[in-house]
């Protein structure tokens, strides 16, 4: 990244009726512009930072876990079998009444 605080993105977003926006103006002064450009605010690395898009250890509670353990998301697994068991029963409904 470039050595700055922050990254300026403008962007063109163009409608169905073919009506065209520049979201390309940067604020100046206090006033908010109509079509401001998105920008992204840079932050130098820590020296604890592993690089791989976490947070380092004691981070955020919603951080990512990218630690590789592979474990499996006890509320996915019942999910799953909830979503099995209906359909399940859907198609044996369906055969019932055929």
């Amino acid at each position: 990244f470039p050595a700055t605080d922050e990254l300026v993105l403008p962007a063109t977003q163009t409608y169905d009726d073919g009506e065209v926006v520049e979201w390309a103006t940067e604020q100046t002064g206090d006033e908010e512009p109509d079509h401001p450009a998105p920008t992204l605010a840079l932050a130098a690395a820590s020296a604890t930072d592993d690089h791989h898009g976490g947070r380092a250890a004691g981070g955020d509670a919603s951080a990512v876990d990218d630690s590789g353990d592979g474990g499996v998301d006890p509320l996915s697994v019942a999910a799953l079998v909830v979503a099995v068991v209906a359909l399940g029963l859907t198609v044996n409904n369906r055969r019932r009444a055929s």
